[in-house]
């Protein structure tokens, strides 16, 4: 070998080594394990059902498999199981390493049938229809047998014309091992007869009733209850219905026990509930109360609360007693809602009688007074100033308050210039000494005798004069206090002289 050849030789094994080192240090950086999830993780199906599955490998993709008879799935995780009862595994591998996988376990479910009805009693050639139901299989197809009779392919069985003792049987089409029997008696006897007793009755929401069945042509003389809707309410073994809590007519089924083809029915009709209230209006003077009473049909429970309708004045307790407002005149509607049905409601009224008058007492004694004049009328109240006998004087200050909700100072005559009347004074003439004011609920009031010229007034009879009107009709109630009050009062005596008085005033009362 000459040298220039053996130089290339050697660059060779270099080049080689030099590859296998970055080879290796390639491989290094992939060290981390490889893991595989699955999920879900457990499921459990009907036979011939579908679910979905979703691997997931750290690296690189997965593919999916399945145990041996238990499904299949496809490549992107879709199984479909078997048509057989049982637990099986699905497994999840990574491409990059097979060993690395994740397994999900499925549950099959056994194939179940029942029929409908499962026993039956025939006259010969009579016909009855069975109904299968299945479960656990997507495939709910049954095939129809019968050893006495014919049934067709829908579940609709003939009897022959022998009597006897038969069998329907139902089996599964995917799984002809899984099957149930129906038991036929054809006999020429009579047909079984269910009748139930009381046919109809009317009853209460959540009242009770007991029915009764009579059972003819079966030895076995049992039923089975049962009601429909079954939301009208509920019905025991021996046959007591309660209603339920929806007005509605509820059908009352006796089934034969012996013979399930044959019933009977009775209807229960369930009432509607329905409030009264009593009395149903009333009319009431200011702050009277009147007891209310609700009656409830159509439930056993006769509970209401009570409230007032929007707008209402008075007040109301919880057992029906109104106490009317004493501010003003109206009328309040009083609601009872039941408690069974808050839906439902009765309903009364109460009118606050409105005032038409007022009546005016005078106050008791002799001294400083206002008392009522004969001139007053029920609606307009005219208020004279007495002094104790044997009084004189000049003049009157005067600062009187009444309510101005219910009433107001008026003029006592109509064509008067003032809001006071002077019935004693000399006032004199030039600038008037006789004046009166209104504000809020007051009137003020000045009248004195203008200079010493003239002698005192003797104060015998009325020295003075105000009026109050009641308010509207409708502004006030009836049979309530009027505040009447004096907030000033002083007067001059003969000689001129000021002092405080006392001024009585009586009671005033609408009517």
């Amino acid at each position: 070998m000459n040298t220039i050849t053996t130089r290339i030789l050697v660059l060779a094994l270099l080049a080689g080594v030099a590859g296998c080192k970055k080879d290796a240090t390639t491989d290094t950086g992939n060290t981390t394990p490889i893991t595989v999830t699955l999920s879900p993780s457990a499921v459990t199906l009907d036979q011939g059902a579908t679910q979905t599955f979703t691997g997931h490998a750290s690296r690189g993709n997965v593919t999916y498999t399945v145990s041996s008879t238990g499904g299949s799935i496809d490549s992107s995780g879709h199984y479909t199981a078997p048509y057989a009862q049982g637990s099986y595994t699905v497994l999840a591998a990574s491409t990059e390493d097979t060993s690395k996988t994740a397994a999900a376990t499925v549950t099959v479910n056994q194939i179940t049938i029942t029929l409908s009805p499962d026993h039956a009693r025939l006259a010969p050639g009579a016909t009855a229809t069975f109904t299968a139901t299945v479960t656990g299989a997507v495939d709910k197809s049954v095939t129809w047998t019968t050893d006495g009779g014919t049934i067709d392919s829908t579940g609709n069985f003939t009897a022959g014309t022998s009597t006897g003792s038969f069998t329907v049987t139902a089996a599964s089409t995917r799984n002809p091992a899984r099957k149930a029997t129906a038991a036929i008696t054809v006999t020429t006897a009579p047909p079984p007869a269910v009748t139930v007793s009381p046919t109809a009755v009317a009853i209460d929401q959540g009242g009770s009733q007991q029915f009764t069945a009579t059972v003819a042509n079966v030895t076995d003389t049992s039923v089975t209850w049962s009601i429909d809707p079954a939301t009208g309410g509920s019905i025991t073994s021996d046959g007591l219905f309660t209603a339920g809590t929806v007005a509605q007519d509820v059908n009352i089924i006796a089934t034969s026990v012996e013979d399930p083809s044959a019933s009977g029915t009775a209807v229960a009709t369930i009432n509607g509930v329905h409030v009264t209230v009593a009395p149903s209006s009333v009319s009431l003077a200011a702050g009277a109360t009147q007891t209310f009473t609700a009656t409830v049909t159509g439930t056993n429970n006769t509970a209401v609360t009570w409230s007032l309708g929007a707008g209402s004045n008075g007040a109301i307790s919880s057992d029906g007693v109104y106490t009317a407002p004493t501010t003003v005149a109206a009328t309040d509607t009083i609601i009872a809602t039941s408690v069974a049905d808050p839906s439902v409601n009765g309903s009364g009224t109460a009118t606050v009688i409105s005032a038409t008058g007022f009546v005016y007492t005078d106050p008791s004694g002799t001294g400083w007074r206002l008392v009522k004049n004969a001139s007053s009328t029920s609606t307009h109240l005219i208020l004279d100033l007495v002094a104790p006998s044997s009084t004189s004087g000049r003049g009157l200050g005067l600062t009187l308050s009444a309510d101005q909700g219910k009433v107001t100072w008026v003029k006592v005559d109509s064509g008067d210039a003032e809001l006071v009347k002077n019935h004693l004074l000399t006032l004199g003439t030039g600038t008037p000494l006789l004046k009166a004011a209104i504000k809020g609920n007051a009137l003020a009031i000045g009248a004195f005798q203008k200079g010493a010229a003239d002698a005192a007034a003797s104060y015998t009879g009325p020295i003075l004069s105000v009026a109050l009107d009641l308010k509207p009709t409708g502004n006030a109630p009836g049979g309530v206090s009027v505040p009447l009050s004096v907030l000033k009062a002083n007067a001059l005596d003969g000689s001129g002289a000021g002092a405080d008085i006392t001024l009585a005033v009586g009671t005033l009362v609408t009517q």
